[in-house]
């Protein structure tokens, strides 16, 4: 079989005799990448016109993030992906992961936002949303760009108590989360070390006084 793209291995894919759709992309500041595409995509003028698009235009103009600064790519070429086996649907992602980092670069976004877990294990090898959408943005070893992973819009069409998650995520593209700093400590273990810590203390807030 040949390929449907230089860098896709779509011998390796279960995917292979499905609809392949490439989303068209652009060099913008900000790069959302998704799971897979489906029909609606590819028969509808591609992801900003589905339902899920256009909560992310939705999510994105509440955070006056213009839609000229965001493209779209998906973590791979062909419909169908969520109609397969977990075993199944890390194939599909390996096997067009040199496909989703060539469209990376391609864009050469500020910043990546991954919607959903299949983007997420997709850019990082890493899965659970729930865990690693907390906090700052986060790397990957393929890319320097930094990441911000998300619920997926779909998800939040289908349970409604997901969309917060949606709007706090990508609020973080404008408003960073703070970067935890370990609090600095000393450990003593007997009465004199206290007592001369405590006064070190004492002394070092009078002066600031």
């Amino acid at each position: 079989m040949v390929n449907k793209h230089p860098q896709a291995k779509c011998n390796e894919c279960p995917l292979r005799s499905n609809t392949f759709f490439l989303q068209p992309s652009k060099p913008s500041r900000i790069l959302f990448v998704g799971g897979g595409p489906n029909e609606q995509e590819a028969f509808k003028g591609g992801f900003y016109t589905t339902p899920a698009g256009k909560l992310i235009n939705s999510v994105c103009s509440f955070h006056n993030i213009s839609r000229s600064d965001t493209t779209y790519v998906s973590s791979v070429g062909c419909a169908g992906l969520s109609d397969l086996s977990a075993r199944d649907r890390k194939k599909a992602l390996a096997s067009c992961n040199d496909l989703l980092f060539h469209q990376i670069d391609s864009v050469d976004p500020e910043v990546v936002v991954t919607l959903g877990n299949e983007a997420l294990v997709a850019t990082t090898g890493k899965s659970g949303i729930a865990s690693h959408r907390v906090g700052p943005a986060k790397h990957s070893t393929a890319t320097e760009t930094p990441l911000i992973p998300t619920v997926s819009p779909w998800a939040c069409l289908a349970q409604e108590s997901q969309f917060k998650f949606l709007v706090t995520d990508i609020g973080k593209v404008v408003n960073p989360a703070p970067v935890f700093t370990p609090p600095k400590y000393t450990v003593v273990d007997n009465d004199t070390d206290s007592e001369y810590l405590l006064q070190s203390y004492i002394n070092e807030s009078e002066k600031t006084e």
